[in-house]
């Protein structure tokens, strides 16, 4: 884990130009900066050197007469083979993955990317030809942003660094303001700040006589199928598996293992546990009733002797948010909280943690999917009945107080199925708890609606659905999440919040070798009948508890829902009261206080929306008026006595 930043074009001050962008990302690793200056080209990084066991703090630098190259992250598959040599100071003093990246693009160019393995962002200056190379790796673990300024083009691991260092002004990008309303991430080539880019993953930028090109170079493929039988299918599976997972283990400082009651982070603690050999730190988050998932963790702890940390949180969740927020650099959703929970636990103890995020993607294990197939039987309904009898009874006797209800989820089907064919369906689902576009053009003064009328997230991700290759309706919504919400979510969170506590996440289950084996394991043996994740299943019934093989898993979450309806109706009221951003004329007044006070008479479950706002509101705030989290503790307690006193 480190932060790399860098630009090209006039190089005068280059020195003051890149502390102050190293300044800005000191919160994401700790080490000191480490500058490259060439003609036409300067560049830097701050490495994250471990803390719990000696060693070399891995290079992630290096440069020589014609090539400078910065990275973070860790390559899997460098092609290299030559050991690193540790210098007296305890430096990786060969360069690294940094070099053997250098020397794979002096031999293949810009196409060396494709057959890398790892969590990588990646910057090149190649000197001779003049021109700047950034890399993403093919399933966006690690960020890369970048930016046009008449000072040249930046780069950088997060916004913030063009922001903070005075390179460039905060500003809102409302095209990704409004998408990330509707699907609760931002989408690549987007970032919310204006004139900040993010560079896709799977894609590589080159930078060249002032202009900049974009190129994929990799995307999934579920052209291809295994033909063996299921026993066949699940031997490969357990094999690559635990491939994949040895090449994710850090050659050096303490591993870890983010461990949940499910199949996914299960399966890497077993295997970790026949690869390490010795007992290793798993970290649990529990929750004080029935859907609590630390036993069947503690399961998984007791067969592979791992040295298993417990916590059952009591935080003021609301108190963090603006914490939270500060270190992800944007805002998010409630996943958020686990995921800041459980790298604060790690941290005392590891470096790196083994997340089992991906899995779902990997295996078809989210619910949606199935409920987007039964919207492919329910649409034989006819739909006169659908829509004009079930869908309006569905609402009429509660449907909107939330999914976990039966009124709730036949509503939910009921309008999923209305949006048209699957691609449509797929879009509908995803931002049904969120903003879809009459929420948002409520929402938005007429000013902001004018700026973002004409972009439809829907169609973002109808075109992913369309463009997969894969014959499988699911299928084609697994290409989609690997493109989209696996990266700028899932991983964008484990990349921030780990960062936030010094522990670096790593998805072994999200690798590129092992997403490109699951596409070819048949539709049939992902989802059988009513249960996703079949395949993987199987393979856990040979080296889990059948506790745990046969636990329905929830997930970790806390009652926000119930207390944005109760204690916390006057706070959330005094919040938006002052927000700056109906103060600036971007959201409407009435709409936002329409939100919070049918959630506070329980008549629409918005708990996710207003989540979304305030999280939003505090990103704007410290962006706009450039404030961080502590700046923000006086303001909080003032809103939270507001509340309280009313």
């Amino acid at each position: 884990m480190a932060a790399i930043f860098g630009f090209c074009g006039d190089t005068g001050q280059a020195a003051e130009r890149l502390g102050r962008m190293a300044e800005a990302l000191a919160h994401r690793a700790v080490g000191q900066p480490q500058l490259l200056e060439a003609d036409g080209a300067a560049m830097g990084v701050r490495p994250s050197p471990h803390r719990h066991a000696a060693g070399p703090t891995p290079a992630c630098a290096w440069q020589d007469e014609d090539l400078s190259v910065v990275i973070d992250g860790r390559l899997r598959d460098p092609g290299d083979s030559a050991g690193a040599a540790t210098a007296e100071d305890g430096r990786d003093d060969d360069g690294g993955d940094a070099r053997r990246l250098g020397e794979r693009y002096r031999r293949q160019g810009a196409e060396c990317f494709a057959s890398l393995r790892g969590a990588f962002a990646a910057a090149i200056w190649d000197r001779r030809r003049r021109r700047l190379i950034l890399a993403r790796d093919h399933l966006g673990h690690k960020p890369m942003f970048h930016a046009q300024t008449d000072s040249g083009f930046h780069f950088a691991s997060e916004a913030r660094a063009f922001t903070d260092s005075g390179v460039m002004p905060f500003a809102v990008n409302m095209e990704a303001l409004s998408h990330f309303l509707s699907l609760r991430f931002v989408p690549a080539p987007h970032s919310l700040v204006r004139g900040v880019a993010k560079l896709a993953p799977g894609h590589y930028l080159v930078h060249e006589d002032g202009r900049s090109t974009v190129h994929r170079y990799w995307q999934p493929s579920f052209a291809h199928k295994m033909t063996g039988g299921l026993d066949e299918v699940v031997d490969a599976l357990e094999a690559k598996l635990r491939e994949t997972i040895a090449a994710y283990l850090p050659g050096s400082g303490v591993a870890g293992a983010f461990l949940s009651g499910g199949l996914d982070s299960g399966l890497i603690v077993a295997n970790m546990s026949g690869i390490l050999g010795e007992p290793f730190g798993t970290f649990s988050l529990g929750v004080e009733n029935d859907s609590d998932e630390v036993p069947m963790a503690r399961l998984v702890a007791e067969k592979f002797g791992t040295r298993q940390h417990e916590s059952y949180p009591r935080d003021d969740v609301v108190r963090m948010l603006p914490a939270m927020i500060w270190h992800l650099d944007e805002p998010s959703d409630m996943v958020v909280v686990s995921k800041y929970l459980i790298s604060r636990m790690a941290a005392p103890h590891a470096d790196t943690s083994l997340s089992g995020d991906g899995g779902d993607e990997l295996f078809a294990g989210f619910m949606r999917y199935l409920g987007i197939r039964d919207a492919q039987y329910y649409g034989r309904v006819p739909a006169w009945l659908r829509n004009r009898v079930v869908g309006p009874l569905a609402r009429a006797v509660g449907g909107r107080r939330g999914l976990y209800g039966l009124p709730g989820k036949v509503l939910w089907l009921t309008e999923v199925t209305a949006a048209g064919e699957l691609p449509h369906r797929y879009a509908e689902a995803v931002e049904y708890l969120r903003f879809r576009r009459p929420d948002k053009k409520r929402l938005f003064t007429d000013e902001a609606w004018g700026e973002v009328a004409g972009v439809d997230s829907s169609e973002l991700l109808i075109e992913r659905v369309r463009e997969s290759d894969a014959e499988d309706p699911i299928e084609k919504l697994l290409h989609t999440d690997f493109l989209t919400r696996l990266p700028e979510h899932l991983l964008m969170l484990d990349d921030r919040t780990g960062a936030a506590h010094g522990v670096d996440v790593l998805c072994p289950l999200a690798d590129k070798e092992l997403v490109e084996f699951a596409t070819t394991i048949p539709a049939d043996m992902k989802i059988s009948g009513r249960q996703g994740k079949f395949i993987e299943r199987k393979l856990a019934e040979r080296v889990l508890p059948s506790e745990v093989v046969n636990f329905s898993k929830t997930g970790w979450s806390f009652p926000f829902a119930d207390l944005c309806a109760g204690p916390l109706q006057p706070f959330l009221k005094s919040v938006f009261a002052e927000s700056r951003m109906i103060e600036d004329g971007i959201l409407r007044r009435d709409a936002v206080d329409r939100i919070v006070s049918e959630h506070g008479r329980r008549a629409v479950d918005h708990h996710i929306r207003i989540w979304m706002l305030l999280s939003l509101e505090i990103w704007y705030r410290m962006g706009r008026d450039g404030l961080n989290y502590e700046d923000l503790a006086d303001w909080m307690e003032r809103h939270l006595a507001a509340g309280q006193a009313g």
